[in-house]
């Protein structure tokens, strides 16, 4: 059995050499995927599951072991300096101190995400986790461990709660996507909310029904008719009225 507080070294070779894992990459979901409103938000963390072993491949001692996480965009290269988080990075996830993982049989189960948030990264993309062992006492980093693991179909998925890559939102502003919840269209950007058609294209509004459609208020409306109805002071600058 490897005494991690003794032989560091050791441990360094032993974990950089015989880390191993059933890695069961699973997306773990507090609340149903739903357009944000009042309810819960969509929780976006991901279920890693592994077993660390010496040399004979005999699990190691039981205790909570200091790890470090990094999901990056290359399978090789980019930044591997523990703590840090730069060059092809896109998330980094420490577990030190009160949140180290417990590791029972060489066994261990761990929530990515539940430290440093996920809700960041665009999964739209080919990650891989990156991962780094650092002992049970004061942390005494390992180096990386090679080969990295590709994140598959399953974490891709938390992309379900946007749409293209753009998110849906009640109040959609810029790169956002608008969403009827109560019965209104709600367009929030700060300078500029409205809706254009392209090119030379039509802007139809109620086409194929009856309704009217209002202004501000039913005294204010145009109807299926065509009628022009306005309760107040109409002004125009410039107009031209022909036969």
């Amino acid at each position: 059995m490897i005494n991690f507080q003794s032989q560091q070294k050791m441990k360094i070779t032993l974990m950089r050499k015989f880390l191993f894992a059933f890695f069961t990459l699973t997306l773990f979901f507090t609340s149903f995927f739903s357009i944000p409103s009042a309810q819960a938000v969509f929780n976006k963390q991901i279920n890693y599951q592994g077993k660390l072993t010496n040399s004979s491949g005999v699990a190691v001692a039981n205790g909570d072991y200091n790890m470090e996480f990094k999901l990056m965009t290359v399978s090789t290269g980019g930044d591997t300096t523990q703590g840090s988080c730069t060059t092809s990075c896109v998330w980094i996830e420490t577990r030190t101190s009160t949140n180290k993982v417990t590791v029972t049989s060489g066994l261990f189960s761990v929530m990515l995400g539940s430290v440093s948030t996920l809700s960041g990264v665009d999964f739209n993309q080919t990650l891989y986790l990156m991962i780094n062992i650092g002992g049970t006492g004061t942390p005494s980093w390992d180096g990386v461990m090679t080969p990295r693991k590709t994140l598959g179909a399953v974490p891709a998925a938390v992309e379900s709660e946007r749409v293209g890559g753009y998110t849906p939102s009640l109040s959609a502003t810029s790169s956002q996507i608008p969403v009827v919840d109560t019965g209104a269209l709600v367009l929030s950007h700060a300078t500029l909310a409205g809706l254009k058609a392209t090119g030379s294209n039509p802007l139809t509004f109620n086409a194929g029904v009856t309704g009217d459609i209002q202004f501000f208020s039913s005294s204010n409306k145009i109807t299926s008719a065509g009628a022009l109805t306005i309760a107040g002071l109409l002004t125009s600058v410039g107009v031209n009225a022909g036969a």
